[in-house]
């Protein structure tokens, strides 16, 4: 099996993820903490993300997206 092991939404929140870019080093790609999960009107799981060094950026993403390893890493 590829990507992280199914695991509950709310196990997710405090953990740090970082975009993959193939043009970009991750040292230059930002670090987003997970800060809330919530079902959408559709039944989909997103999670609202805190930016760790810019606290005032935020942004929600599915979760299928953010545990996708092709799109997200996780950061210890």
């Amino acid at each position: 099996m590829f990507g992280f092991r199914r695991q509950p939404p709310e196990s997710l929140i405090g953990q740090h993820f970082q975009p993959v870019s193939p043009t970009f080093t991750m040292r230059d790609m930002p670090v987003w903490r997970v800060e809330s999960v919530f079902t959408g009107v559709g039944g989909l799981e997103h999670a609202r993300l805190v930016g760790r060094d810019h606290p005032t950026e935020t942004r929600i993403v599915a979760i299928k997206v953010l545990t996708d390893t092709k799109r997200y890493r996780r950061v210890d």
